[in-house]
């Protein structure tokens, strides 16, 4: 089944710029064990609409990598903008370390 998230989904017409999307479905809530969706969202409310690319970098860096966010199971981060066409990745190279760490 083809799933397609609109941008528009949210009540509030200052929300609907961003969408945050984490490994769970989005109609559902965050599981109580992990809220890195809420955490996130939260965070990107606060810093508010940028309107750059350096300026949306600096704040999903700065979110994603909040305690709560970001967990040594966390391969990468993207930022995808379909007015532009642009596509932007970071990728965790120190993932699989920081995992192995944990579970020794």
């Amino acid at each position: 089944m083809k799933m397609v998230w609109p941008l528009t989904r949210t009540v509030s017409e200052a929300d609907n710029w961003y969408l945050v999307q984490t490994n769970y479905d989005r109609w559902e809530a965050d599981p109580i064990s992990d809220p890195r969706r809420t955490v996130a969202e939260n965070c990107v409310k606060e810093h508010g609409k940028t309107n750059d690319i350096k300026s949306t970098w600096d704040v999903v860096m700065d979110c994603s990598f909040l305690s709560g966010v970001s967990t040594n199971h966390t391969i990468y981060t993207s930022i995808m903008d379909p007015t532009y066409g642009d596509f932007s990745t970071y990728i965790r190279y120190d993932a699989d370390d920081a995992w192995n760490k944990n579970h020794q």
